[in-house]
Protein backbone atom coordinates (compact mmCIF):
# COMPACT_ATOMS: atom_id res chain seq x y z
CA UNK A 1 0.00 0.00 0.00
CA UNK A 2 1.43 3.66 -1.30
CA UNK A 3 1.63 5.98 1.93
CA UNK A 4 0.27 9.38 1.56
CA UNK A 5 2.31 11.98 3.54
CA UNK A 6 0.52 15.35 3.72
CA UNK A 7 2.79 18.69 5.33
CA UNK A 8 1.28 21.46 6.00
CA UNK A 9 4.43 23.16 7.12
CA UNK A 10 4.09 26.49 8.73
CA UNK A 11 0.22 26.73 6.49
CA UNK A 12 -3.39 27.22 7.79
CA UNK A 13 -4.81 29.79 10.94
CA UNK A 14 -6.41 27.75 13.58
CA UNK A 15 -9.73 28.53 11.83
CA UNK A 16 -8.27 26.89 8.63
CA UNK A 17 -7.08 23.81 10.72
CA UNK A 18 -10.84 22.80 12.54
CA UNK A 19 -12.02 23.34 9.13
CA UNK A 20 -9.74 21.41 7.38
CA UNK A 21 -10.03 18.74 10.06
CA UNK A 22 -13.92 18.87 9.38
CA UNK A 23 -13.75 17.88 5.93
CA UNK A 24 -10.25 15.62 5.95
CA UNK A 25 -12.45 13.42 8.15
CA UNK A 26 -15.43 13.05 5.48
CA UNK A 27 -13.02 12.29 2.79
CA UNK A 28 -10.80 9.44 4.80
CA UNK A 29 -10.84 6.01 3.00
CA UNK A 30 -9.87 2.69 5.35
CA UNK A 31 -7.65 1.47 2.34
CA UNK A 32 -5.42 5.11 2.24
CA UNK A 33 -2.18 5.30 4.59
CA UNK A 34 -2.43 8.94 5.56
CA UNK A 35 0.41 10.59 7.50
CA UNK A 36 -0.29 14.30 8.56
CA UNK A 37 1.87 16.48 9.76
CA UNK A 38 0.64 19.36 10.86
CA UNK A 39 1.85 23.00 12.43
CA UNK A 40 3.20 21.90 15.28
CA UNK A 41 0.82 24.68 17.03
CA UNK A 42 -1.57 22.53 16.31
CA UNK A 43 -0.50 18.98 16.96
CA UNK A 44 -3.25 18.68 20.06
CA UNK A 45 -6.16 19.03 17.96
CA UNK A 46 -4.87 15.75 16.11
CA UNK A 47 -4.93 13.77 19.01
CA UNK A 48 -7.36 11.77 18.88
CA UNK A 49 -7.61 11.68 14.58
CA UNK A 50 -7.91 8.54 12.93
CA UNK A 51 -5.17 8.45 11.09
CA UNK A 52 -1.59 8.67 11.77
CA UNK A 53 -0.31 12.38 12.80
CA UNK A 54 3.69 13.47 12.61
CA UNK A 55 5.59 16.14 14.00
CA UNK A 56 7.49 17.96 11.48
CA UNK A 57 10.50 18.94 13.80
CA UNK A 58 11.99 17.80 17.44
CA UNK A 59 14.34 19.23 19.63
CA UNK A 60 16.73 16.15 20.08
CA UNK A 61 17.00 16.57 23.78
CA UNK A 62 14.46 15.14 26.60
CA UNK A 63 12.78 17.25 29.29
CA UNK A 64 15.10 20.29 30.31
CA UNK A 65 15.46 24.24 29.95
CA UNK A 66 15.09 24.31 26.12
CA UNK A 67 12.56 27.29 25.78
CA UNK A 68 10.41 26.71 22.46
CA UNK A 69 11.20 23.55 21.74
CA UNK A 70 9.74 20.28 21.82
CA UNK A 71 11.11 17.24 22.34
CA UNK A 72 10.32 13.31 21.89
CA UNK A 73 8.78 12.49 25.49
CA UNK A 74 5.94 15.10 24.91
CA UNK A 75 5.29 14.10 21.59
CA UNK A 76 4.38 10.61 22.67
CA UNK A 77 2.14 11.69 25.53
CA UNK A 78 -0.08 13.31 22.33
CA UNK A 79 0.10 9.91 20.59
CA UNK A 80 2.18 11.16 17.89
CA UNK A 81 4.14 8.39 16.05
CA UNK A 82 6.10 9.92 13.32
CA UNK A 83 8.52 12.11 12.62
CA UNK A 84 10.12 14.52 9.65
CA UNK A 85 13.76 14.80 8.95
CA UNK A 86 16.40 16.66 6.70
CA UNK A 87 13.66 18.57 4.47
CA UNK A 88 14.81 21.21 2.46
CA UNK A 89 13.41 23.84 4.17
CA UNK A 90 15.13 23.14 7.39
CA UNK A 91 18.43 23.13 5.68
CA UNK A 92 17.86 25.92 3.51
CA UNK A 93 17.32 28.28 6.23
CA UNK A 94 19.91 26.64 8.19
CA UNK A 95 17.58 25.25 10.88
CA UNK A 96 19.17 22.05 10.82
CA UNK A 97 22.55 20.52 9.55
CA UNK A 98 23.51 16.91 8.48
CA UNK A 99 25.09 16.33 12.06
CA UNK A 100 22.08 17.21 14.11
CA UNK A 101 19.97 15.03 11.78
CA UNK A 102 21.78 12.04 12.37
CA UNK A 103 21.55 12.86 15.77
CA UNK A 104 17.88 12.60 15.46
CA UNK A 105 17.41 10.16 13.17
CA UNK A 106 19.06 8.10 15.65
CA UNK A 107 16.94 9.50 18.50
CA UNK A 108 13.29 9.09 16.28
CA UNK A 109 14.22 5.16 15.91
CA UNK A 110 15.34 4.78 19.24
CA UNK A 111 12.24 5.86 20.62
CA UNK A 112 9.95 4.13 18.50
CA UNK A 113 8.64 6.78 16.11
CA UNK A 114 8.25 5.85 12.31
CA UNK A 115 11.50 8.24 10.50
CA UNK A 116 10.72 9.84 7.60
CA UNK A 117 13.71 11.17 5.61
CA UNK A 118 13.60 13.40 3.22
CA UNK A 119 16.43 13.11 1.02
CA UNK A 120 17.54 14.90 -2.77
CA UNK A 121 15.84 17.91 -2.01
CA UNK A 122 18.77 20.03 -0.11
CA UNK A 123 21.25 20.77 -3.26
CA UNK A 124 21.55 20.75 -6.94
CA UNK A 125 23.66 17.61 -8.56
CA UNK A 126 25.10 16.68 -11.67
CA UNK A 127 24.79 13.03 -10.30
CA UNK A 128 21.88 13.36 -8.11
CA UNK A 129 21.65 9.36 -7.13
CA UNK A 130 25.48 9.52 -6.10
CA UNK A 131 24.38 12.43 -3.75
CA UNK A 132 21.66 10.94 -2.26
CA UNK A 133 24.16 7.66 -1.64
CA UNK A 134 26.58 10.03 -0.38
CA UNK A 135 24.33 11.83 2.04
CA UNK A 136 22.49 8.42 3.16
CA UNK A 137 26.14 6.48 3.81
CA UNK A 138 26.70 9.66 6.07
CA UNK A 139 23.45 10.03 8.09
CA UNK A 140 22.50 6.56 8.56
CA UNK A 141 25.94 5.38 9.81
CA UNK A 142 25.90 3.86 12.87
CA UNK A 143 21.98 3.51 13.05
CA UNK A 144 20.57 0.92 15.01
CA UNK A 145 19.92 -1.83 12.55
CA UNK A 146 17.21 -4.09 14.87
CA UNK A 147 15.28 -0.35 14.19
CA UNK A 148 15.68 0.40 10.13
CA UNK A 149 12.03 -1.02 9.22
CA UNK A 150 10.88 2.22 11.17
CA UNK A 151 12.78 4.46 8.72
CA UNK A 152 11.04 5.89 5.73
CA UNK A 153 12.89 7.37 2.89
CA UNK A 154 11.43 10.13 1.27
CA UNK A 155 12.19 11.76 -2.22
Amino acid sequence: MKKIVLNHKSYLSIEEIKKYIEEFQQLIKENLDIVIFPNILYLSLFEDFCTEVGCQNFYSESYGNYTGEINLEALKKLNINYTMLCHKDRLNNLLDNFNQIRDKINKSLNNDFKTILVVGEEKMSDDPFKSIKSDLNYLLKNINKEKVSNLIILY
